[in-house]
């Protein structure tokens, strides 16, 4: 796909869409990583519809962003640099409020980044 199909209101639209099923996060994913030139752009999107969602939707958004961290790597690091900006304060804020809901996820997905470390959530 070319990024010249690239729009904003279309990446809002599709995000507003989301939900935790597989086929949702996995088609996003695809549709962002062809777009991965507007990586900063898409992640900005992101990090704006993921602060201002329903907690119970933020989970989705974070199974969104894993994805798209563990698909775009072998193509590039755009997404990797961008979510680096926003997801620590992104998961620490999440953390805050999980302990209202009853969530199964692993950190195992929180290695991605410089030298595999380990996000600090300060939590």
């Amino acid at each position: 796909m070319s990024n010249d199909n690239f729009d904003g209101q279309i990446l809002v639209e599709k995000l507003s869409k989301l939900n935790n099923s597989q086929q949702s996060i996995e088609s996003l994913s695809r549709w962002c990583i062809s777009h991965r030139k507007k990586a900063k752009q898409i992640v900005e999107t992101w990090e704006k519809l993921f602060n201002s969602s329903q907690k119970e939707q933020r989970v989705s958004f974070l199974y969104l962003a894993n994805d798209i961290l563990q698909n775009s790597r072998r193509k590039g690091s755009e997404f990797v640099n961008e979510f680096w900006k926003v997801l620590p304060t992104a998961l620490s804020m999440f953390m805050k409020v999980v302990t209202d809901m009853e969530i199964k996820w692993s950190p195992d997905w929180l290695t991605y980044g410089k030298k595999g470390k380990f996000l600090d959530l300060g939590v």
